[in-house]
């Protein structure tokens, strides 16, 4: 749930940056109704309130930064703060999705997602955009963007035909 949810604000944030209104649309419906689904879960006790309070901040601060810069009410050093803080999100995450999809023997760990966190921010830090000339963000988030859901159903997909092959299993005995 959280892992579409930061995929949906992540595309979001792409396509308000590209001014693509229908993208925008459906990532924001996509954006509310995970949110909702996650309020429910909250609501029920199935999610901590620290956590369920961290996501709803960052969901209202996506929504609300992503509506400002689409129409351009947003100072630009705000929305690259806003860039910074999805890239180093997204590229800390992918790996802890990768870990948690494709090594489900080992045993759970945040390592993965701990080194590329660190590693993420060095990069954010050490060769910004502003300083570079290069555009080596906008590659990055574009590419983390595609990662990001292609792992996302992965990992929804297995644990999905997990789910079933159990349910077969029991069926048959």
């Amino acid at each position: 749930m959280l892992t579409g949810l930061l995929g949906n604000l992540t595309l979001l944030s792409y396509f308000a940056k590209k001014r693509e209104k229908e993208a925008i649309l459906v990532q924001t419906l996509g954006v509310v109704s995970i949110y909702v689904v996650i309020a429910q879960l909250a609501i029920a006790g199935a999610m901590p309130a620290l956590e369920f309070a961290v996501t709803s901040a960052t969901v209202a601060a996506g929504l609300a930064l992503n509506f400002m810069n689409y129409n351009g009410w947003l100072l630009d050093w705000i929305w690259r703060i806003w860039e910074d803080f999805i890239i180093i999100a997204g590229l800390s995450v992918l790996p802890q999705i990768i870990w948690k999809t494709f090594v489900p023997f080992i045993p759970n760990s945040l390592l993965p997602g701990l080194i590329s966190c660190t590693l993420a921010v060095l990069a954010v830090i050490l060769f910004p955009k502003r300083y570079t000339g290069t555009d080596w963000q906008t590659s990055t988030e574009d590419s983390e963007h595609c990662w990001v859901c292609i792992c996302m159903d992965c990992h929804s997909t297995i644990h999905v035909d997990a789910y079933f092959s159990d349910v077969d299993k029991l069926s048959k005995s």
